[in-house]
This record gives C-alpha cells, sequence and structure tokens, in this order.
C-alpha cells in the first residue's frame, strides 16, 4: 500500500467516525431531553414539599409564640429514664440473630427477675421485612 493510499483510507474512516457521533449525538437528543424533564419533575416536586414543610413550620412557629404570649405553661411530665424488658425463661430473642443488635449479659436489680437491656433493630437499607 502506498501512503496516499493509506492516509485516504484513514480520513474516510475518520470521516466516518465523525458522521456517526453527530447522528448517535442528535438520536439521542429526545432521550436527553425526556431525561431533563423528568429531573425538572422531580426538582418540582421537591420544591413543592419544600415549600409544604415551610407553611407547616411556619404555622408551628406560630402556635408555639401564640402558646408563648398566653404565659401558660402546661404541666410537664418526668420523661421515662429507661425501657425494662422482663422475659419468660422459655421466651427465645429471635432479634439476637440479628448482626446489629449488641448482646448484652442479664443484669439484675436485687429482686429475682432479670432485667435485659435491649436495643432497637433498624431493619438494613433496603429490607422491606
Amino acid at each position: 500500500m502506498t501512503h496516499n493510499l493509506i492516509a485516504t483510507g484513514l480520513l474516510v474512516w475518520l470521516a466516518g467516525a465523525l458522521v456517526g457521533w453527530c447522528v448517535g449525538w442528535a438520536a439521542r437528543g429526545e432521550q436527553n431531553r425526556g431525561w431533563q424533564a423528568g429531573t425538572r419533575r422531580q426538582l418540582d416536586a421537591a420544591h413543592a414539599t419544600i415549600a409544604r414543610l415551610h407553611d407547616q413550620l411556619d404555622d408551628a412557629l406560630d402556635a408555639l409564640d401564640h402558646a408563648r404570649s398566653r404565659g401558660g405553661t402546661a404541666p410537664r411530665t418526668a420523661a421515662p429514664t429507661g425501657v425494662q424488658l422482663t422475659l419468660a425463661a422459655t421466651t427465645t430473642l429471635a432479634a439476637a440473630q440479628h448482626p446489629a443488635v449488641i448482646a448484652c449479659h442479664p443484669i439484675s436489680l436485687g429482686d429475682t427477675t432479670p432485667v435485659l437491656p435491649v436495643l432497637p433493630v433498624f431493619p438494613a437499607p433496603g429490607d422491606l421485612s
């Protein structure tokens, strides 16, 4: 092959690649417009949610200001300091097999009923059970 034939073949190949890229880019225009419209809908929905939450916050702050202006305070109850869970001897903890549960030894508060500290078990991401 001569040098001119190789150069011509390379030029034709590059021209074809350029034309193919342009055709592909133009063909994906509709897909890109669809993607942009979907993104716009998601942003509009998020904006509506934020506006709704902002309105709820304004209402809550107005109610708080109103309650403070009346001067009355509602009687407060003591917050619970902990939760005690007593288990019968035949009860098994299926949650103890979950990897997120921290194993604890039963403790006793002086009586014969053991108290087992229990931590909440949150589902793993994507777990629908």
